[in-house]
Formats: structure tokens, sequence, C-alpha cells
């Protein structure tokens, strides 16, 4: 089974998790910096479980950004820069392959949810001033020295991040308060490309969809 199309939704709805239980309930802005495949599946996430009255686009190449405004509807529009994405956005999401951190403290919002994806797009000072910080599983995270929270960890500057399951499960707090600024710095974890991929399996079974692969009916090499 290829794991190029829903490897991509499940991180859109990873994503989209994390804004259910660590944004504000009343969010109504978004900004989305990145209007590659995983910008997509994540606004595609926050517009299903957010109430969004604006969602705000940019992209290096403007068509890209223009493009995805038009498939997002009405409340998308490409915006000319990343501090224009930021502002006033109470979700803002940064999906890009930036070595250089982007994103200014001064930018955000107090009461944020950032969800960075690309591991340098936030500045040090952006994150330190995060009154929480989630990962998905810091034992894998803690280990991923070119990810900024991972440095600032190990130099002492923030302590060691909550975890989206245990937040989910109900283990450790979510937001708890109105004007609290959340990171969710996800790393990606593989059992949810395994838990996705046997639901396909069951659905495509149950629907007579499955194709059969002779790949294990005759030993080879013995």
């Amino acid at each position: 089974m290829s794991g190029t199309l829903f490897t991509a939704v499940r991180t859109g709805a990873v994503n989209a998790v994390a804004a259910k239980y660590l944004a504000r309930k009343d969010s109504e802005i978004a900004g989305i910096v990145g209007a590659g495949v995983i910008g997509r599946t994540t606004a595609w996430g926050l517009q299903a479980v957010l109430e969004l009255s604006e969602l705000k686009i940019y992209d290096i190449k403007r068509d890209k950004a223009e493009a995805l405004a038009r498939e997002l509807g009405p409340e998308a529009k490409p915006v000319s820069s990343v501090q224009e994405a930021v502002s006033e956005s109470d979700v803002v999401v940064t999906a890009t392959t930036s070595e250089e951190p982007f994103v200014e403290a001064v930018w955000l919002k107090s009461s944020v949810l950032c969800i960075q994806m690309g591991k340098r797009e936030i500045k040090e000072k952006a994150i330190v001033s995060m009154n929480k910080i989630v990962v998905d599983n810091w034992e894998q995270y803690r280990n991923y020295d070119r990810a900024l929270v991972t440095k600032l960890y190990k130099s002492g500057l923030i302590p060691p991040p909550f975890e989206l399951p245990q937040i989910v499960a109900g283990q450790s707090p979510g937001r708890e308060g109105q004007g609290e600024r959340i990171l969710f710095d996800s790393f990606g974890l593989a059992c949810e490309d395994l838990a996705v991929a046997y639901r396909l399996y069951q659905d495509a079974v149950k629907g007579g969809f499955e194709t059969k692969l002779a790949l294990w009916d005759y030993p080879h090499w013995v």
C-alpha cells in the first residue's frame, strides 16, 4: 500500500486534533505559512474542527497561495507576507522547509496556538515565550537535535514538553486558559500511518476493492 496520500492527510488530521484540544474554542482566524501538501491538509483539518471566519495563506510562490485559497473557500485569502499571515491569527501553522527561523515573538497573539511542522520556523524567543509546548512523542523528539525545541530543552531554557496523546486521554492538561500561548511541534509517528493503513485495508476488503498481490505465495531462494 502506498502511503503518500494518506500520510499527508493523516498529518493534517493530527494537527486538527491538536487544534481541537489546544486552540481557543472561539478561534476564528488562522494563518498558514506554506501552501504545499501539509499546509493544504492542515487547512482541511482546521476547517473541520474550528469555525473559521478567515484563513490567511502565505507562500513564497504567490500563485500557490492563491490556488490554495480558491480551493479552500470564501473565508480563505492569500496574503503578501509571513507577518500578515501570523499577526492577529488565533492559530498559526508553519509548514515549510526553511532552515532559518522566521516567525517573531512580537507577531504572535498572547492566546495563539502555533503548529510548527518544519522544526526551525519559529524563532527561539517565540518558543521560550510559550506557556506550554506539546509534541506527539517526546522520547522520539528529544533525540532530534535539528529541532529548536530540542536545543532549547537541552540548554535548560524550556521544560520537557507535554505529549498530545496524554492530553487527548485526559492524563495531561490541554489548554488551561484563554490567554495561554501554546506550541504544538509534531514529529510524526509511524504508528499513525499503520493505523490509517489498516483502516483503509479493512474498508477495501469490506467493499470488495482489494487487490491480492502474490508476494508470499511461493518461497524464493530456498
